[in-house]
């Protein structure tokens, strides 16, 4: 282990600090059996009747890949384009039907209303009630009762959260040029919620159950991180340089290819003040090597910072609130 730099000011933080790096999937919902057909029952007046609508479409997600496993700790849903089938019902009593209802023009979105959506990253299961599908346009229309039915489906969507268990697998990982390794993803949300849906003015208000699992399939990639031998022979450094004060007099070089520097963009220190405290000043590549703060009011007795004081997201670089009372602070990067 090496420490780079001392440095005063008001923290109490944790460590390590080695951030996974967050990055798109493109998906396309899949034609495949079982995946992507919703079973819709509407219910009204003691009767129901039920259809299978097929789903087609296209899901953006954010994925916060570790490339050294090659899983991730988050699946976030950012947008998603969906079609849905026409639909039509047909509720009977005994041998009386009460009411024919078609459903046309459909479409849907999901998403992640708290934006984090965690993943265990050793199985790639997360709680599909993190998640929300929303058939958003589409016309209902038909009669019940007599009456006319008119309902347009964006004055009032029909949406739900997610249900049991989804599932995201990374598979086969190739590193192509400049580091970049491209993953095939897939990503399996179940859903099951009920809503209701007014059929009209005047008109009886209808149950609506909604199940099925969406699943989608596309790629996401991440740019590897050089090792400390690539980063130098790109700087132009000796490849046994790490413990050299070449490119900054107040961090090593070590240090600085560990968070994502280059020479031509040296940070003057390794933290930087923050709305909320303090925050570890990355640069726009993300984190290259593992890195520890430590904190101590004495310069002799070194502790590793408190994680109470971590406000950052997952995939954000390290920030922290900072107490009163003033300390001195450096950074370790562990020897590759």
């Amino acid at each position: 282990m090496r420490f780079a730099l001392l440095f005063v000011a008001t923290l109490l933080l944790n460590a390590p600090l080695f951030a996974q790096q967050p990055n798109i999937g493109n998906l396309t919902l899949v034609d495949e059996g079982g995946f992507n057909e919703l079973d819709i029952r509407i219910s009204a007046v003691n009767a129901s009747d039920s259809d299978t609508t097929a789903l087609a479409g296209e899901m953006e997600v954010l994925l916060n890949i570790d490339y050294g496993s090659g899983t991730t700790d988050t699946m976030v849903i950012k947008s998603a384009d969906i079609s849905a089938s026409d639909l039509e019902f047909r509720l009977r009593v005994l041998f009386f039907t009460i009411a024919e209802i078609n459903a046309q023009g459909m479409k849907g979105s999901a998403s992640t209303p708290d934006g984090i959506g965690s993943v265990d990253p050793a199985s790639g299961e997360f709680d599909a009630a993190n998640h929300t599908f929303t058939i958003a346009e589409g016309i209902f229309s038909g009669e019940a009762l007599g009456m006319p039915i008119d309902n347009n489906v964006s004055d009032t969507p029909i949406t739900g959260l997610g249900a049991g268990t989804g599932t995201v697998t990374l598979a086969n990982p190739v590193e192509g040029a400049n580091r970049v390794i491209t993953y095939d993803v897939t990503v399996t949300l179940p859903i099951a919620f009920d809503d209701t849906l007014p059929t009209g003015d005047g008109g009886v208000e209808a149950d609506v159950t909604v199940s099925g699992t969406i699943k989608a399939v596309g790629t996401a990639f991440i740019i590897r991180p050089a090792t400390y031998v690539e980063w130098a022979v790109e700087q132009g450094l000796a490849i046994d340089s790490q413990a050299l004060y070449s490119l900054s007099e107040n961090m090593s070089n070590d240090l600085i290819h560990a968070l994502g520097h280059s020479a031509a963009d040296v940070p003057s220190f390794p933290l930087e003040k923050s709305e909320n405290g303090l925050r570890l000043n990355v640069g726009l590549s993300g984190q290259a090597a593992e890195v520890v703060i430590e904190y101590s009011e004495d310069l002799v007795s070194w502790d590793p910072l408190s994680a109470v004081r971590l406000v950052s997201s997952p995939g954000d670089p390290m920030e922290v609130s900072t107490p009163d009372e003033l300390g001195f602070y450096r950074v370790i990067v562990s020897s590759e």
